[in-house]
């Protein structure tokens, strides 16, 4: 039952994985965020558990090779990596209980259409960690993670682990202007929003579900 699930994955709720990368390994804490928030992609219904980043894992990375955002976050590098080489460095006892979920995000700039994507890690968007859309992001890219996001953005102020110092991290929603297809939303140190060249490498705070 819910109940039960709740009393045994509490919101906030962590527990620090392993992430055996090709250039050493590195952990990440992750925390509960929601229950039955994420739509499943294979089945109907939803996710019974979300997990995120609670404080940034030792991994940088760019969303694109290039200045660009075109093709949004479905057709970035960093989903890419996302999908693959980080969730095949997870444990595989992880990767095994793992449910694919559909998210929603944008085409880039050139194509400001929302669009659902079928992932097994990803990105946060704009929506979902609490910051409001305006002129510069398309609305709509998934619910708001209530339990732990706001409008206060200490609830996005997140630590690097293992040092005290905080950090930006990329989310996957493109940054919209007259004048440039090149950018994304990142948080910032401070849990602000900034927008930021997609060669750029920040730190990776990621999403799963079980």
């Amino acid at each position: 039952t819910e109940d039960a699930l709740q009393a045994k994955y509490p919101i906030g709720g962590r527990m620090i994985i392993p992430i055996a990368l090709s250039d050493g390994t590195v952990s990440a804490d992750v925390e509960v965020v929601g229950y039955n928030h994420d739509n499943l992609a294979d089945d109907p219904g939803k996710a019974p558990l979300t997990f995120f980043c609670a404080d940034l894992p030792q991994i940088l990375h760019r969303m694109n090779e290039d200045s660009t955002n075109e093709g949004g976050y479905e057709l970035s590098e960093m989903r890419g990596f996302l999908n693959g080489e980080l969730y095949n460095a997870l444990p595989v006892t992880l990767q095994s209980i793992i449910k694919p979920v559909s998210k929603i995000s944008d085409g880039g700039s050139n194509n400001k259409t929302l669009v659902t994507t079928t992932d097994k890690c990803w990105l946060a968007s704009y929506d979902e960690v609490g910051l409001t859309s305006g002129s510069n992001n398309l609305a709509g890219q998934g619910e708001l993670y209530s339990a732990i996001f706001s409008s206060n953005k200490d609830s996005r102020k997140k630590y690097v682990t293992d040092d005290t110092a905080s950090g930006g991290w990329w989310l996957r929603s493109s940054y919209y202007s007259l004048n440039s297809s090149s950018m994304f939303w990142r948080v910032t140190n401070s849990g602000g929003s900034y927008s930021d060249i997609a060669f750029n490498s920040f730190y990776v705070a990621f999403g799963f579900c079980i």
